[in-house]
Formats: C-alpha cells, structure tokens, sequence
C-alpha cells in the first residue's frame, strides 16, 4: 500500500514538472490539468490507497478496545497515539496543512491569467 501511494506521488511530482504545470483551481491550465494528472492512472492511486489504510487503522483501533490493559502495549502505534499528545500535534498539522491548502493558491485565483502557459 505504501509503495503504491510514493509511487503514485513521484509520478505526479514527475509529472507537474515535465509539463511545467501551475497550481490554481481558477487557472486556465486546468484543461492540462485533467489531461496530464485526473486522466493517468497514477493520479488516482491516492484515494483508494487511503481508504485502505484509514480502514485498516479504524479495525486495529476496534480491535484495540477490545483487549485488556495488560494487552494493550501489543498495539504499538495506537497505543503511543493514546498515551502521548500525538493526536494533538497531529490535529495541529492537519490544521497547518488545511491553511497552506487554503492559502497557497491565492495569486493563480486572483489572476488566472497571470499563471498560464500562453
């Protein structure tokens, strides 16, 4: 599952590079945006292996509550996540990252035509 998602995010790193493609949901280059990164197959990698490895998490947290308190360190990751503040600096990337999403773009909205390729 892992090496499907690095796979697939070379490929897409390897792929905006070759055809020197902008980010901008309101750019004019989102025709090549289809064409070259939603159309190939390796654009399309990232939400099933996602929703594999979310679903794997949520049956080892499950499985997780079931076990008595002498069990429990078994589950290394999870039960790190529980003990420690994991999840908050977690919860702070997520946050972090959801601003630079929201952020990023800003210019190529603003001025589609200043970011094509014409």
């Amino acid at each position: 599952m892992m090496f499907l998602l690095i796979f697939s995010s070379v490929c897409l790193a390897w792929t905006f590079y070759a055809y020197d493609l902008t980010v901008g949901t309101l750019s004019l280059e989102d025709y090549y945006l289809f064409a070259y990164i939603f159309e190939w197959p390796w654009g399309k990698f990232h939400g099933p292996v996602f929703g594999c490895l979310v679903g794997w998490l949520y049956i080892n947290i499950k499985s997780y509550r079931k076990v008595t308190e002498a069990e429990k360190p078994t589950y290394k990751f999870i039960h790190k996540c529980h003990t420690t503040q994991i999840p908050t600096l977690i919860a702070l990337f997520g946050f972090c990252i959801f601003n630079a999403i929201l952020f990023l773009p800003y210019n190529p909205n603003n001025n589609a035509y200043s970011w094509t390729k014409s």
